[in-house]
């Protein structure tokens, strides 16, 4: 009977130790590991890789609303052709190349009756590149074009460019071969950019968790069990 009354102590105040470290973890915010599912993207959500196009805004690029057919620049200004992907009416990806109509145009003079346009072509990165393509490095023209001219007629003066019946811009410079405005998966909106000599972007290793120390102090607990239940064996028996 008074073994069975020490056990049964001795399991009582490893209960009550237990209980109280799961309590101070709940109060010091200990982070138990948790699973969680990643959401599966729906296979059949669908975006386009074409290219789009861009005009200066200060010293950035800005999304052009309506069609280069529609533009009539000025003097000075600087146009912009990016193949990346997006979709039916947005894309995100601005070409790399900052705009700069000093540095373009500088050996162009102005003649009267033209205007001189900086045009900036970038084909994307490797990630949005046709099966079986390497995407050619930016390309920076000066164009000089009759006055009125608008960007589809700026862009054909200083590059190749492949069109389709209605107009839209398939290819710039032989890129891509072949097709107009493809499918693509929607994984390529979040596809890193690779610039030019910049190395592509690496995940990150996944911070450690705070709960790492969790078995060291589970450890140092039954150690503490151990001796107090150890105490408290000792004292029945000289009781």
């Amino acid at each position: 009977m008074r073994n069975k009354a020490v056990f049964s102590a001795f399991f009582t105040l490893s209960r009550t130790i237990t209980a109280a470290l799961v309590a101070v973890g709940v109060i010091v915010g200990i982070s138990l590991p948790a699973v969680s599912a990643a959401p599966s993207p729906a296979t059949d959500d669908k975006a386009y890789v074409y290219w789009s196009f861009w005009t200066a805004d200060g010293s950035g690029w800005s999304l052009s609303q309506i069609g280069p057919a529609q533009t009539q620049p000025s003097d000075g200004s600087v146009e912009g052709w990016r193949y990346g992907a997006g979709t039916a009416t947005a894309v995100s990806q601005a070409p790399v190349v900052s705009p700069d109509f000093n540095t373009a145009c500088a050996n162009t003079a102005a003649q009267d009756g033209q205007i001189r346009v900086a045009v900036v072509v970038d084909s994307g990165s490797k990630s949005v590149a046709p099966e079986g393509q390497q995407p050619p490095g930016p390309v920076v023209r000066c164009a000089q074009v009759a006055s009125g001219s608008n960007g589809s007629q700026i862009l054909s003066s200083v590059i190749a460019v492949r069109q389709d019946a209605g107009g839209m811009v398939c290819g710039i410079d032989g890129y891509p071969a072949a097709g107009c405005s493809a499918q693509v998966s929607a994984n390529a909106l979040n596809a890193p950019e690779e610039t030019p000599g910049t190395p592509p972007a690496t995940t990150p290793a996944a911070a450690t968790s705070g709960s790492n120390w969790l078995p060291f102090a589970g450890g140092i607990v039954l150690v503490l069990i151990l001796i107090i239940g150890g105490i408290i064996i000792g004292r029945r028996r000289r009781a």
